[in-house]
């Protein structure tokens, strides 16, 4: 059971999707900004010469120069609101540790065991990180409402250019203006992850392994004693504050690893042997907990557990 648990709590789908809506969302931001940019030059009137000296390229043939253009805009927004929407079926719901569990094929006797630990960290672990994608989702729906209005504009005026639609059209000027300021107001931001979330999640994680560290030093301290028998269900306690570790881990690499992603430049540079040092050594947790939670059954399982006690710290 204990190996499955990487694949529920570490590396199953729903971490996965996390990472591939951030990908999507990252290339998404790098085609469109310099198309937006492009939009943006015509917008404040710059002849034909500069934009080509800019751009590389001739204002009949940049990419949004039309309705035509506009249209496959739309279609690119499309595109980005539905792969968050589908692949994680979280935009606008409430996804919660059962629908987590679910997703990830957690058995029933794993979910019932440890269901209310678990869910009790909900909001720390995985709860932010549906939130924060739900936002990227609506703010999306905000952007494309900007560009199908620009859409109905287009379709009005004889040539269905922007350069000849910025001229007549005084709405279509505020309405282009109003999408790129929200792009780089809302949908950029966005796509770096929040440094609040991780700093939590890291107190978290540290305190759960500050009580669990101290209930395996009682244990071990007493298990091979005469009053070892007091003890009860100490080593199914024990069991189960393993089960969240990992499942803590898990969320933390993830939301580490969306982290260094969005790093770029000078930043990435100072930052990321940081932070690879922090995924080493909590790749290096998961598996000694893993390791730990196989030999749960032996008879020397608390040998096995007191030397979890210096890799938790």
């Amino acid at each position: 059971m204990a190996d499955v648990l990487i694949e529920y709590f570490v590396d199953g789908k729903v971490q996965r999707r996390f990472t591939e809506i951030e990908d999507a969302l990252l290339k998404f931001i790098a085609q469109v900004s310099p198309i937006l940019e492009e939009v943006n030059l015509r917008l404040h009137g710059i002849n034909e010469e500069k934009y080509e000296k800019i751009t590389g390229k001739k204002i009949e043939d940049s990419v949004r120069k039309d309705l035509a253009g506009a249209k496959m805009s739309l279609a690119s927004y499309n595109r980005m609101f539905g792969m968050i929407d589908h692949r994680l079926a979280m935009a606008g719901s409430n996804f919660q540790f059962r629908d987590f569990a679910a997703e990830q094929g957690v058995p029933n006797d794993l979910f019932v065991e440890a269901q209310q630990e678990l869910q009790e960290y909900w909001g720390v672990t995985y709860g932010p990180l549906v939130d924060h994608y739900a936002k990227v989702c609506n703010d999306l729906a905000t952007l494309r409402g900007y560009l199908e209005k620009q859409i109905e504009i287009l379709q009005q005026i004889p040539t269905r250019t922007y350069k000849e639609g910025f001229d007549l059209k005084d709405e279509l000027r505020v309405l282009f203006a109003a999408e790129y300021k929200f792009f780089y107001d809302r949908i950029v931001p966005l796509s770096r992850m929040n440094y609040e979330h991780e700093s939590a999640l890291e107190k978290t994680i540290s305190n759960h392994f500050a009580r669990l560290k101290t209930m395996i030093k009682v244990y071990y301290k007493f298990a091979k004693t005469s009053v070892a028998k007091d003890f009860g269900d100490q080593p199914s306690k024990i069991r189960k504050a393993l089960i969240v570790g990992i499942y803590m881990l898990g969320a933390y690499l993830i939301v580490t690893g969306l982290k260094r992603k969005t790093l770029s430049g000078f930043t990435q540079f100072l930052k990321d042997k940081f932070i690879s040092k922090k995924l080493t050594k909590t790749h290096t947790r998961v598996n000694a907990i893993n390791e730990a939670l196989n030999k749960f059954a032996d008879d020397k399982f608390e040998d096995v557990l007191i030397k979890l006690v210096p890799i938790l710290s």
